[in-house]
């Protein structure tokens, strides 16, 4: 019975969700107000707060992912030993998602990620350990032939996606924001170039 509690949940999370994605994308957020998102998705607004806390929290999930969905994710890896694989596809969530939609929702949800640094990092603290593992890993099996502390090479990764996600957003015809996220963080980690073939395949997985 919980099970299905929680599938019945999801559902009608994500159906909110892709109302509100649809409405932001055509008129974007701010000219989008919970009632519009309400009347889309066919709710009421007690039952859009039941699942949802604000419009915020909709790019969030947006751009970050669900937990859950990241995890499955990984679940799926059909190389249970690709641990900087991995790493790459969870760190490049946000930005594969942001070449999925329009520039001005991205420039949104790095606003309100600076703006609000408590609330990310409880959103994605369960995600934060296992992809430290994951770099460990990888560290120990020379994928990545680094030394330094794990936890030091995850918050470069972020910092990295940072800056090229900040550049995008003000030239996003210039380049693209996934490419040259990888070819940045395969360059920093220092690993084998010929893996960026390797995660080609998977990273246009995760955009289709």
């Amino acid at each position: 019975m919980r099970k299905n509690t929680e599938a019945q949940t999801r559902q009608k999370l994500d159906h909110i969700q892709k109302a509100a994605m649809q409405l932001f994308g055509e008129r974007g957020m701010d000219g989008v107000s919970v009632s519009d998102i309400c009347k889309a998705a066919g709710i009421t607004k007690p039952t859009f707060y039941k699942y949802i806390d604000s419009k915020e929290r909709i790019i969030m999930n947006y751009f970050e992912g669900a937990v859950e969905s990241l995890e499955r994710m990984w679940d799926s890896e059909s190389d249970p030993d690709d641990h900087l694989g991995k790493v790459i596809m969870t760190v490049s969530f946000s930005l594969v998602q942001a070449e999925k939609t329009k520039p001005e929702l991205f420039k949104k949800y790095i606003s309100y990620c600076l703006g609000n640094s408590t609330a990310t990092e409880k959103y994605i603290s369960g995600l934060v350990p296992r992809i430290i593992e994951q770099i460990d890993l990888a560290k120990k099996t020379g994928q990545i032939p680094l030394t330094q502390d794990s936890v030091i090479i995850f918050e470069s990764l972020r910092n990295i996606g940072l800056g090229v996600a900040m550049r995008w957003v003000t030239d996003p015809n210039s380049f693209s924001l996934v490419n040259t996220y990888v070819e940045e963080i395969l360059s920093f980690l220092k690993a084998d170039p010929d893996y960026r073939v390797k995660i080609n395949p998977k990273l246009e997985g995760m955009v289709n």
